[in-house]
């Protein structure tokens, strides 16, 4: 399972083995990994996204998919938007555009 630090995910985020299949992080769950804060020259603009939890065949438990827009907030980069889908599989889109932020579907 994969939840935003502090409810943020410009805060960072954690991975963990939710070790009772409830889809909460309880302190008790084993801790994977734990993920800082993205730098300051990136921003997440798009994400309603508050969990994600993984089967043990890697597809997404109670989801159809997740989306993340990821943008630089000084306009010196390329927007992306990170897409998992129901099977587990990830894509990256780069926006053709500086001046548009990426947007979730």
């Amino acid at each position: 399972t994969v939840k935003p630090a502090s409810g943020n995910w410009d805060d960072g985020y954690e991975v963990r083995l939710d070790m009772n299949d409830d889809g909460d992080l309880d302190d008790d769950d084993d801790v994977i990994r734990i993920v800082g804060a993205i730098p300051e020259k990136l921003s997440y603009v798009d994400s309603t996204t508050t969990v994600i939890t993984f089967s043990s065949l890697g597809t997404l438990m109670n989801s159809t998919g997740e989306c993340f827009a990821i943008d630089s907030p000084t306009g010196k980069a390329f927007g992306r938007k990170l897409t998992v889908n129901s099977i587990g599989s990830t894509s990256i889109d780069v926006q053709s555009d500086i001046n548009t932020n990426p947007v979730c579907p």
